[in-house]
């Protein structure tokens, strides 16, 4: 039983960071290191993440700024920077380069929220399909009477604490989200 509630944990633990690993990186009301530091560079006959490529600081909440290790590679960083989804301007300044984003619109601030909402309920959903599989493991063990209907129940119970603290962790977690959205 005990295996099975750590094995419950440990999904539902990966399910939530992946959530929250994914709505890191989207652009709220100060742009994210991380929007641009997995941009991948053809560079040295290879192809590198940015982050490996030299310093990203944030000037200001609508500009990053990219300063190469290798200053001779700076054109190709400009070139996947460009071809990158990022709708900013990207400025090259010799020794480093600047990525400009344009302020959210209040119709982008509301879209931002739905899709936060969205993979909210989609992380959400993947937690119960969680609890189900390790809820049928449970029954299966009572079926096969390698633990008892007191041990079945109690085993439910901790799956239901469990998802509860864990939807709860997402609920404040959407809430963090759409308070820096509008910018509290």
């Amino acid at each position: 039983m005990e295996e099975l509630l750590k094995e419950a944990r440990s999904k539902m633990e990966k399910s939530f960071n992946y959530f929250s690993e994914d709505i890191s990186k989207l652009r709220l009301s100060q742009i994210p290191i991380s929007l641009i530091e997995e941009i991948k560079v053809s560079c040295y006959g290879e192809v590198l993440p940015l982050n490996q490529l030299g310093t990203i600081s944030q000037l200001d909440s609508q500009t990053l700024q990219v300063t190469p290790w290798d200053k001779s590679i700076i054109s190709e960083i400009e070139a996947a920077l460009k071809t990158a989804p990022l709708e900013a301007e990207i400025i090259n300044a010799g020794d480093l380069i600047r990525i400009c984003f344009p302020p959210l619109t209040q119709e982008r601030k509301e879209e931002l929220s739905k899709i936060i909402l969205k993979k909210a309920e989609e992380t959400k959903i993947a937690l119960r399909n969680i609890r189900r599989e390790i809820l049928n493991q449970i029954k299966e063990k009572e079926k096969e009477k390698e633990i008892s209907e007191d041990e079945r129940y109690r085993g439910e119970e901790e799956l239901n604490k469990l998802i509860q603290d864990f939807e709860k962790k997402i609920d404040e977690l959407v809430e963090k989200k759409k308070k820096e959205l509008i910018g509290e």
